[in-house]
């Protein structure tokens, strides 16, 4: 299991900011778990965070993962989270465990990390929610009416922008992936993956960038609480966005990585292109099975988000959700194909500020 999730609905003990993120871990699960340990701590210490700026504070808290996985302090740290054990637990293999750990110079320094992962993190404070994002794990949000918004893009050599980076750091792209010394990317972002990266190019300039595209949502009317559940299995706004200060109350959000997404068609992932989906006339097929000969509509039928509403709308708790959806992406029916990535979802419910502090 590569990938690892953080839910931390008070990331600095104030009460004022919920942290929820996915990361798909690839080349080994330590780079996803290391950032979800740390992601929660580095935020609120960033100089943006203290500055009240959310949005580069996710940035900042990006880039000094990025910093923290390449610092040889950190090392036996990832040295262990590779090979399945609890850091900080005293073993006399720690010290031999990293000294053969990791991306190395000429000389036998320490550069950072083989193994990467994507990084799709949303953090909320009052009204407002950012979402900062690098590689291909996906951020959709339902609004009130059930109208899905995606709140990310998937970084892919494709995308605008992307390959000529690349070629610019004196890497290659064939066939839409990213080449470097006897191995390949199909993302073109993400935190780690060190062995792709040059020690004397700044992170902007790197051929797998880990800075994220930033996002600002006004979530409305619904930003009281949050309410979340993940089950797990082994920059600018998005172009054609509206105005996110004119945007309806949101009800609810699914964060998750590539194993649901790839899962289910571009309509149904609400187009990595960003672009707004109404889901009119798919309503009712994945909570009532009578309307469908007695069984539900396979989940990459219908769009994630309204078989997502439907649950919650049928008094189904977030965990239920997320544990039917992924359930829904891994079944076999009828010879459709099963995902044999890893799943996570984390589906964070927004709850509607009580009456009397609704001006707070």
């Amino acid at each position: 299991m590569e990938d690892a999730h953080v839910v931390d609905l008070d990331v600095d003990g104030t009460g004022s900011t919920a942290l929820f993120g996915v990361f798909d871990g690839h080349a080994g699960a330590e780079v996803a778990a290391f950032c979800a340990r740390h992601i929660g701590g580095v935020l609120p210490s960033t100089e943006a965070y203290k500055a009240g700026d959310l949005e580069a504070a996710l940035s900042e808290a990006y880039l000094q993962l990025e910093l923290m996985m390449k610092d040889p302090t950190h090392r036996q740290e990832l040295a262990l989270l590779s090979a399945g054990l609890k850091p900080g637990r005293k073993r006399l293999a720690n010290e031999a465990l990293a000294d053969s750990y990791g991306t190395l110079d000429e000389d036998g320094c320490y550069l950072g990390p083989k193994a990467g992962c994507t990084a799709c993190v949303a953090a909320v404070r009052g009204e407002e929610m950012y979402v900062a994002n690098v590689g291909d794990s996906r951020c959709v949000l339902c609004e009130s009416g059930g109208t899905a918004v995606s709140l990310t893009r998937d970084h892919k050599p494709e995308l605008s922008g992307e390959e000529e980076r690349i070629t610019k750091a004196g890497l290659s792209v064939v066939r839409n992936r990213v080449y470097g010394d006897k191995s390949s990317l199909a993302m073109t972002r993400a935190l780690g993956d060190t062995k792709y990266k040059d020690p004397n190019l700044p992170p902007e300039h790197q051929a797998i960038s880990p800075v994220p595209d930033t996002t600002q949502y006004i979530v409305g009317s619904a930003a009281g609480g949050c309410e979340a559940a993940c089950p797990a299995r082994t920059s600018p706004p998005i172009p054609g966005d509206s105005d996110p200060g004119a945007a309806d109350a949101a009800e609810f959000m699914i964060l998750a990585c590539d194993g649901l997404w790839d899962s289910l068609s571009n309509e149904q992932a609400s187009a990595a292109d960003g672009c707004r989906s109404p889901t009119a006339g798919h309503r009712l097929r994945a909570a009532n099975p009578a309307l469908h000969g007695g069984r539900a509509a396979p989940a990459w039928q219908i769009p994630a988000v309204e078989f997502v509403r439907q649950f919650l709308q049928s008094g189904d708790t977030p965990q239920q959700a997320a544990r039917a959806l992924v359930e829904e992406c891994l079944s076999d029916d009828g010879g459709t194909p099963v995902s044999t990535d890893n799943i996570t979802v984390l589906i964070v419910k927004f709850e509607p500020l009580p009456a009397a502090a609704g001006n707070s």
